[in-house]
């Protein structure tokens, strides 16, 4: 009996560490957009995304406000953000932060207004031609591209037959990352009451294999819908103006241009989360994309808990809604540490605030019939 029990005991502390050894691959980072001019407003975004301690930080463009100027750059960028840039040589601090660099832009067209640039090219040190690249982090694949299709401002073009976006084509293909994320300055799809969708960028994204999209230029929060992935909009992030918004196009699932604020994406192996928040850190939006192929989440491989391993809350996203279910969560040695009823539905919460750190497994039932069952690690 005692020989079972080291078995069962072993098999749990084998799932535990092969959780914890996912857990060292998640990763959060920022994303600002529009965010180049000294004031209150950047002021406020740069603590907000300071306050996550991202790994990272991306931004969808116009970093330097108003017309790219070197005598501006560091001022607009530098003063909020230097403990993220490597190499670092502006007058915010005497040496660098960081031993490498944690500060990715795209470039935006009021960067390219002063010497077709290059202030912008001086002030960062960037992978490929620095105009668009592409770097691996965790698990995620990233590519910034150049959107701006005017004045010869790129050189390779902007549409989707163009040598820019053959780079881009050629770099997917070969990506083995779970996550690719393209981003850049001119939103494909906008319902912005300025600008609007910029259609030379509606690249066939979906069909080459991106995980989600991220622009700006209108200063506006939007998340979309196109075919399949997400499209997002992020322009709060500082700049003295925020935009009107038009009706909402019809792939349009969330629209926002209350506050300033900025997106907070945190990948794991078995998930990806993006949120924006507000200045006061006020969720007004979240998407979940979900890796089925994972392997990490439920017995029976239907449905899927996110995030996992959770802190604080997690979500258990169903295939299907519930009418009158309910969840049932034991501890690693089967006994019974929560149950609750009358659940409606297909996204079930898990609260760990009262329950003890380690490995969980729960039972979602209706009807007297099992949905679903799975496990969880709460750190």
């Amino acid at each position: 009996m005692k020989k079972h029990h080291f078995l069962i005991f072993s098999f749990s502390v084998l799932f535990i560490l092969v959780f914890v050894s996912r857990i060292l691959k998640a990763q959060t980072f920022a994303c600002i957009g529009d965010y180049g001019e000294a004031g209150q407003p950047e002021l406020a975004v740069s603590n907000l995304v300071k306050s996550w301690n991202p790994e990272f930080i991306i931004t969808t463009g116009d970093n330097n406000y108003l017309y790219g100027d070197s005598l501006t750059i560091d001022t607009n960028i530098g003063f909020y953000y230097h403990q993220y840039i490597y190499p670092y040589s502006g007058k915010y601090s005497n040496s660098d932060t960081t031993t490498k660099n944690r500060f990715f832009p795209s470039i935006g067209n009021h960067d390219l207004l002063t010497a077709n640039g290059q202030p912008y090219y001086n002030y960062f040190s960037l992978p490929n031609n620095e105009r668009y690249y592409d770097f691996v982090w965790g698990d995620v694949h990233f590519f910034s591209l150049n959107s701006d299709s005017s004045g010869g401002h790129e050189p390779d073009g902007t549409a989707a037959n163009s040598f820019q976006a053959g780079w881009l084509m050629g770099k997917l293909s070969t990506s083995t990352s779970k996550w690719n994320i393209v981003y850049f300055h001119h939103a494909a799809f906008s319902s912005g009451g300025t600008h609007g969708s910029s259609s030379w960028m509606q690249w066939p994204f979906e069909q080459w294999g991106v995980t989600a999209v991220l622009g700006g230029h209108d200063h506006v929060f939007e998340r979309l819908l196109v075919g399949k992935i997400p499209f997002f909009v992020n322009g709060l992030g500082g700049r003295n103006g925020i935009y009107a918004l038009n009706a909402p196009l019809p792939e349009s699932k969330k629209q926002y241009n209350g506050n300033f604020g900025a997106m907070k994406i945190s990948a794991f192996a078995d998930s990806i989360i993006f949120e924006f928040r507000t200045i006061a850190d006020s969720l007004v939006d979240r998407f979940v994309i979900i890796n089925t192929l994972s392997g990490l989440n439920n017995l029976d491989g239907s449905n899927v808990v996110s995030p996992n391993p959770f802190t604080t809350n997690s979500f258990i996203y169903l295939n299907r809604k519930l009418q009158n279910g309910t969840i049932q969560i034991y501890d690693m040695l089967g006994k019974e540490i929560e149950k609750r009823s009358n659940l409606a539905g297909n996204i079930i919460p898990i609260s760990g605030k009262n329950i003890l750190s380690g490995l969980l497994f729960y039972k979602i039932s209706e009807d007297g019939k099992i949905v679903t069952s799975g496990r969880a690690l709460k750190l």
